[in-house]
């Protein structure tokens, strides 16, 4: 945004905010991916 000339205080608030919840939304869709089916079912 700086090197483009199009920085405002609001504008980079809102870039940060969308990219952090791109960010989670991989990681919560990244966890649900390797949480076996069986996990819990063992017992002893």
């Amino acid at each position: 945004m700086v090197l483009f000339n199009v920085w405002s205080p609001r504008a980079g608030v809102a870039t940060v905010a969308v990219l952090g919840a791109f960010m989670w939304v991989l990681r919560v869709l990244y966890r649900g991916r390797n949480t076996p089916a069986e996990q819990g079912a063992r017992s002893r």
